[in-house]
């Protein structure tokens, strides 16, 4: 199962030092739920099911995992965070060295500028209901927005109040974000990567590795 996921989407977060796993040749497992997966971006309103965020979870790298009694974990070999100032609300994660997509290139802010763009929904130049609902094919996926228009189809209710754009280090391995109100579970809506920002750069815009 996550072989084949790895190469559907071509590119996963890879584990850090240390997160090893062994598996008796005696033991299975089975897993059963809903429906079969059927999309890699379950932050879209076609995507966001159980059937796709479980093997997305289980499958992928975040700066935090829920440990065995479901209690939020940092995951250092990825990355930290920290909350730098309380008014304003603010928020910093800083990758690790070791986070790396599954092809080896280094996971950095571009990757966290892709989540937050298409999450918060402050990008999208498509806002009229009906334009929207006109984007939409019958099998829940969308249609082109057009030429000089954007519509991501996600939103996030955290992420929409960060209308600032968040500040970015030298090194790229910084990413600073500051609420426009207070968030009780910031703690909870860390930013984090969800598809690799060199790959949709890559086949969607032509832009190089170099050139981000």
């Amino acid at each position: 199962m996550i072989a084949s996921t790895l190469a559907f989407t071509a590119c996963t977060p890879s584990s850090g030092p240390g997160q090893t796993a062994t598996v008796s040749q005696k033991t299975t497992t089975t897993v059963m739920w809903n429906q079969p997966f059927y999309g890699y971006n379950n932050a879209t309103s076609f995507g966001n099911a159980t059937a796709n965020t479980n093997i997305i979870y289980m499958t992928n790298d975040a700066v935090t995992y829920y440990d065995g009694n479901l209690k939020v974990v940092t995951n250092k070999s990825f990355g930290t965070y920290e909350k730098v100032s309380d008014t304003p609300l603010s928020v910093k994660v800083k990758l690790a060295d070791t986070a790396t997509w599954s092809d080896g290139t280094a996971v950095t802010a571009a990757d966290l500028v892709l989540a937050y763009g298409a999450q918060s929904g402050l990008f999208n130049t498509i806002t009229d209901e009906k334009e929207v609902e006109g984007l939409a094919n019958e099998d829940g996926t969308l249609k082109p927005a057009g030429e000089g228009k954007v519509y991501f189809d996600s939103s996030s209710a955290s992420l929409a109040l960060i209308t600032k754009f968040p500040e970015i280090s030298s090194d790229s391995k910084e990413f600073t974000y500051t609420y426009d109100t207070m968030f009780a579970d910031w703690d909870k809506a860390i930013i984090t990567p969800g598809l690799p920002a060199h790959i949709v750069a890559k086949r969607a815009l032509g832009i190089a590795q170099r050139r981000l």
